[in-house]
């Protein structure tokens, strides 16, 4: 099994027990070739997965967090916002999927088997599919001058592996809307293209940032870039988009690589 189809490279495994850290952390590795990083306490994991951009988070539902036993749960819905829908996976062997319907709230779950192997196997099977529905939603102008620039992040966006993802050009009723802040609520990240300071890409790139997404932020020129987001490591294209590829293909492919320890 490998992890290049759907390009897994890092993993944050969550659990509180050291021996299924050590056992579960080599399977993964053996199975994916992913960087694998551990953590034993949920507030270290949740500073992690902040610090760092993973593939995929693994978290055991039985551990104490947030004065709960099931504080793999809370961890999960900690992370969602920045996560999105389809990088997070909770799972255990004291607890069935029946059981955490009755939380009225959306898992990626997996029930643990008594083999640890055949366990870490239909992990990654899950680990895959995840990543192949993980999208990229971007903010940006309509306007017709702006097919090429669009073109371009669509064509990364896909050799990174991601869904692209962009509003319908349509007036913004109360559903299209709502229906923007799902995609972005689900969305693994946020490419933002800051030119001309549409009002509307404005806006879904400042609801992604109270989310803490990843956001990738593009203009024609830094000068253009209001001064409260020129720090956030801009991409400048010019008035030539073709420029971009290079780099944003560079940037979207290491987005979830770790640093070398």
């Amino acid at each position: 099994m490998s992890n290049k189809l759907n390009g897994l490279k890092s993993i944050l495994l969550v659990d509180d027990s050291q021996h299924s850290l050590d056992l579960y952390s080599d399977l993964l590795q053996k199975l994916t070739n992913a960087h694998v990083m551990c953590s034993r306490h949920p507030s270290v994991a949740i500073r992690l997965a902040n610090k760092h951009f993973f593939d995929i988070i693994l978290i055991d539902v039985t551990i104490t967090f947030n004065d709960t036993q099931f504080g793999g749960l809370e961890v999960y819905k900690k992370l969602k916002p920045r996560y999105g829908d389809s990088s997070l996976i909770v799972y255990s062997q004291f607890i069935t999927d029946d059981l955490l319907r009755q939380y009225d709230y959306e898992f990626n779950f997996i029930e643990n088997r008594e083999d640890p192997k055949e366990f870490i196997i239909e992990c990654v099977k899950l680990m895959n599919n995840l990543r192949r529905r993980q999208s990229c939603f971007v903010a940006m102008p309509f306007s017709k001058e702006y097919d090429n620039i669009f073109n371009v992040i669509k064509k990364s966006i896909g050799l990174a592996h991601y869904r692209c993802i962009r509003a319908d050009e349509r007036q913004f009723t109360r559903s299209i809307v709502e229906k923007i802040f799902m995609e972005i609520d689900n969305a693994k990240l946020i490419m933002f293209v800051a030119t001309d300071q549409n009002p509307n890409a404005f806006y879904e790139c400042g609801y992604s940032v109270a989310l803490n997404k990843e956001v990738i932020t593009l203009t024609d020129k830094f000068q253009n870039l209001p001064f409260d987001i020129r720090d956030r490591n801009a991409i400048e294209y010019g008035d030539n988009p073709s420029k971009l590829i290079k780099v944003l293909n560079i940037r979207l492919q290491n987005l979830t690589n770790l640093p070398a320890q």
